[in-house]
């Protein structure tokens, strides 16, 4: 099928119908593998370095063996198969107290003291919260000494924060009242 404004010789193999590849992009075909190449051999002298056998160690040489184990091991593969658990540990020699376990639960930290600081802060805003914050507190400061409770710092910042609040709220007061 060609077209007849056209060169038969210049027409493309998709419009000749032949049913043929086109050629990459590049311009070069890769050749399939197995075939050879269109390649030139190589030069003569040109000799193309060969895979070479790695120097293994003699037929009759063996590696030296390890040192038996010192007295009182129990020999290579006594311990049973590898799935299987290992047994325990020996008791610890007289004198010493037995394992405790792991770590202990960390100590609790008091919930009036962390309200202590946030009610301190609020009272930069509103009077009542400053007054609340240094009540809270030094409740929190007593339950703390009694309970061995964590946040004796959040205590002493809510009633340190409250204290300087509920003055400068006072200064302002007087500010305003004055003028």
């Amino acid at each position: 099928m060609t077209n007849p404004d056209r060169d038969p010789e210049h027409s493309s193999p998709a419009e000749s119908g032949s049913g043929g590849t086109e050629p990459p992009a590049g311009g070069y075909e890769v050749p399939a593998y197995g075939q050879p190449s269109d390649y030139p051999p190589p030069p003569p002298g040109f000799d193309q370095p060969g895979y070479q056998q790695p120097g293994y160690p003699q037929p009759g040489y063996q590696q030296p063996g390890y040192p038996p184990p010192p007295p009182g091991y129990p020999p290579y593969g006594s311990f049973g198969t590898p799935y299987e658990a290992p047994g325990g540990y020996p008791p610890p020699p007289p004198g010493y107290p037995p394992y405790g376990g792991g770590y202990s639960a960390a100590p609790k930290t008091n919930a009036l003291a962390i309200w202590s600081l946030v009610a301190s802060l609020v009272g930069f805003i509103c009077c009542i919260g400053s007054v609340v914050g240094i009540a809270l507190g030094l409740v929190s400061l007593n339950q703390i000494k009694q309970s061995q409770e964590e946040g004796q710092g959040l205590a002493i910042a809510g009633i340190a924060v409250g204290a300087v609040s509920l003055l400068a709220s006072l200064v302002m007061t007087v500010v305003f009242m004055n003028v």
